[in-house]
């Protein structure tokens, strides 16, 4: 019997827990939990340094449109390798106008403002023909996994997600609803129906990530991993402008930078992105809500909450006494 066959493999090491949440931080994070009205998930890591702040940082939360952000890096891996080029014009059909936030409309259209609407504007339909330009799921997977990035699943279009929250029944094969397709057949569904398929939703494992993953995600990203100068600086440019500055922005000091992607279905609530500190370091943050039974601007309060505390925590500042009287 040789050595291999008589001394097994070692077992592999735990996973290292989660590092302490300061009690003062953690008393703030929880009461914005409940100013939230559902679950919260945060991670900040500051980049330069590696420290790390977890809150629920395991668990799965729906995407919602920070999909658009793992979407846009496989795009921009494509457009490096020269098999994609920014000025190839892609034409939109009628069906494939998107329900839910659509600036674009049918007709023809480039991969470069496709990039633009979907980060500055997280437009659905330009989600989605971007993710049929590169092929689906398959790239995006295969981007993170390049990345050494777990914890983040894509897998449906936009389309597919938003008519599965809905409760709608399955799209001809091939293809997904249209918006004016997707808004006549959500008529027809009960509200029982409705609550129960976001239900459902909220639970797919599917277009889901942990707090972790994404701001794992984001590190990579700002250091530039996978991508080209010049990818990298437009993806972080249209992200400093992407739509929106009541989530992590939201209490930050002003003209603070902040190069973000936020997600909106339902009851699920997330803004993420790459916050810029004043002595010219940077924090990774990730902020997600699921299962909230509050109105969205409670929300995306809780969401500036979040970002305020971690900027103070990794800056010295310690104000998180105060945070809540900004809310």
């Amino acid at each position: 019997m040789g050595r291999a066959e008589r001394d097994p493999a070692p077992a592999a090491l735990p996973a290292p827990p989660p590092p302490a949440v300061p009690a003062a931080l953690d008393s703030v994070l929880r009461g914005l939990e409940s100013d939230a009205g559902g679950v919260l998930g945060v991670a900040g890591i500051h980049i330069e340094s590696g420290r790390r702040i977890e809150w629920n940082g395991s668990e799965l939360f729906p995407m919602a449109s920070v999909v658009k952000l793992p979407i846009a890096l496989a795009v921009l891996e494509r457009v490096d390798a020269g098999r994609l080029a920014l000025s190839d014009t892609i034409r939109i059909a009628p069906q494939e106008v998107r329900p839910g936030r659509s600036l674009q409309g049918a007709g023809p259209v480039t991969v470069s403002r496709l990039l633009e609407l979907m980060l500055r504007e997280s437009d659905n339909t330009a989600a989605d023909a971007l993710f049929a330009v590169i092929g689906g799921p398959g790239p995006v997977r295969d981007r993170l996994a390049a990345l050494g990035v777990d914890g983040i699943d894509v897998s449906r279009t936009e389309g597919r997600m938003l008519s599965d929250w809905a409760g709608l029944p399955p799209p001809p094969v091939g293809r997904d609803w249209s918006g004016t397709e997707f808004y006549r057949l959500l008529d027809g569904v009960p509200p029982a129906a409705r609550r129960r398929a976001a239900a459902t939703w909220a639970a797919d494992p599917r277009d889901a990530a942990t707090p972790v993953g994404m701001a794992d995600l984001l590190a990579r990203v700002h250091e530039g991993a996978g991508l080209s100068a010049a990818g990298r600086r437009l993806l972080i440019g249209h992200m400093r402008r992407s739509y929106g500055d009541t989530r992590i922005p939201g209490l930050l000091p002003a003209n603070t930078p902040a190069a973000r992607k936020s997600g909106t279905v339902g009851a699920t609530t997330n803004d993420v992105g790459i916050v810029s500190l004043p002595d010219g370091t940077h924090l990774a943050l990730a902020v997600f809500i699921k299962s909230s039974d509050r109105p969205l601007a409670e929300r995306e309060r809780a969401i500036a909450g979040v970002s305020r505390a971690l900027y103070d925590h990794f800056t010295g500042l310690r104000r998180w006494g105060i945070v809540r009287i900004y809310l």
